[in-house]
């Protein structure tokens, strides 16, 4: 049974007979009970910050350099931007205005506004403090609007506001929104001043926070309408970080998906020495399944042949990490080194055979295995072994019914032709 047919019973509908699974395609991993509160306090990365006490009182105290950027000059615009409310930015002529605006952005009348009336309704509204205007939700439904239009004057005012802000635009419930349609329209030039805002931390904080956060990344590398090396260097850097967790892991795997594969290898690099770990976490395992799905069928059966030896019993008998063995198997289970990896370890080794056909996990795998056994030499020497360990398992139905369905049928031979006796014309 392939593993993106089974539900987990804590998330999904119970299926009888059927074991938990990994997520469909698109869906994001289960949130784990336990580390609900906890990832919400160590969700954000801030950069280091320098000493206070050699400062003096009336200066500024600068922050961390970024990593994505060498524009030393838009970094102290960045550290020097004091977080305010809109109330606070926006002039006091906006700020009368602001119930007829309210009333204006409703979002079937945004829709039916020509191009011209929302440029304006921008300068009138949104002009000056786009930053503060863009975290809340009438100035989310506006702007984005507005960018819609790609006009150039909005698309360059836009992009030159949210740069120095774009820490706190970046991972705000609304202003996420805004980020990702300015991905969307804006130009290869504007793609470049916005990457060049996005020091590691605005990255890692994109990918973590929610599912709303991560998805302008994602428009990112949809469009390519830039260079994005640097983007996917800090990914890479922390690629063990976010594989472990609910929202990093699925944003490494939509990045993944979109890389080519120079980029996908680099990806990869921090986490091939621990692939079997991270088979067995409760997130990191989506990753690894990713890596072996999206990548071609050699590079994918050198990943499996190099890390995961040694350790396919105990994958095999793990939740997650049974699941990952299932997708190596469908993917590259015509490989011989792989399948040969897998026929030593858990086939032709009498103990660990016993054992898997018996755990609730590792049955599943055995009934894998099978299904990509074609040679019938091969085949009958993994029927010979599988017979006397299936003996008083509770699985034996169901791994000698994969056996049955994939043991070669003889043809008939001899006499003559068998007739259904209701056959004849009458």
């Amino acid at each position: 049974m392939s593993s993106a047919m089974r539900y987990d019973q804590g998330y999904g509908p119970a299926a009888a007979e059927r074991r938990p699974i990994a997520m469909w395609k698109g869906a994001a991993p289960p949130l784990h009970r336990t580390a609900a509160r906890a990832g919400v306090a160590a969700t954000f990365v801030r950069p280091p910050r320098n000493p206070p006490a050699a400062v003096p009182a009336s200066a500024a105290v600068p922050r961390a350099a970024p990593v994505l950027s060498v524009d030393r000059g838009a970094e102290r615009g960045c550290n020097d931007v004091a977080p305010a409310t809109v109330a606070a930015a926006m002039a006091p002529a906006v700020c009368v205005g602001a119930p007829a605006a309210q009333s204006m952005c409703g979002t079937r009348r945004l829709a039916a506004m020509p191009a011209a009336a929302l440029v304006e309704a921008f300068r009138a509204t949104c002009e000056g403090h786009v930053a503060d205007v863009a975290c809340t939700p009438q100035g989310k439904a506006l702007l984005q609007a507005a960018l819609r239009t790609q006009r150039p004057e909005v698309l360059g005012a836009v992009v030159e506001e949210l740069c120095p802000r774009l820490r706190d635009v970046a991972v705000d419930a609304h202003g996420c929104h805004v980020l990702r349609t300015l991905v969307e329209a804006c130009t290869a030039e504007q793609t470049e001043a916005l990457i060049g805002a996005m020091y590691a931390s605005v990255v890692l904080n994109m990918c973590t926070a929610s599912q709303y956060t991560r998805r302008p990344l994602q428009a990112l590398f949809e469009r390519r309408e830039v260079d994005l090396s640097a983007v996917v260097c800090v990914l890479a850097e922390n690629a063990g970080y976010l594989a472990a967790t609910q929202q990093g892991c699925i944003s490494l795997m939509r990045v993944f998906e979109l890389c080519d594969a120079a980029q996908k290898a680099e990806l990869v690099r921090e986490l091939l020495p621990k692939l079997a770990a991270l088979s067995m976490d409760p997130f990191a395992n989506y990753m690894v399944q990713c890596a072996i799905e999206h990548s071609d069928r050699t590079t994918a059966a050198q990943y499996v042949v190099a890390h995961f030896a040694g350790n396919m019993l105990q994958m095999s008998c793990n939740k997650h990490a049974s699941n990952v063995l299932e997708v190596v198997l469908r993917c590259c289970g015509e490989v011989p080194a792989v399948r040969r990896l897998f026929l030593d370890e858990l086939v032709f080794n009498p103990a660990a055979l016993k054992e898997v056909v018996s755990d609730l996990y590792g049955n599943f795998v055995v009934q894998a295995l099978i299904g990509v056994v074609t040679n019938p030499m091969e085949f009958k020497r993994v029927e010979d072994r599988l017979r006397p360990a299936l003996v008083g398992c509770q699985f034996a139905a169901k791994i000698e019914g994969k056996m049955k369905a994939k043991r070669p049928v003889p043809p008939h031979t001899g006499g003559a032709p068998h007739h259904h006796p209701h056959s004849q014309l009458h």
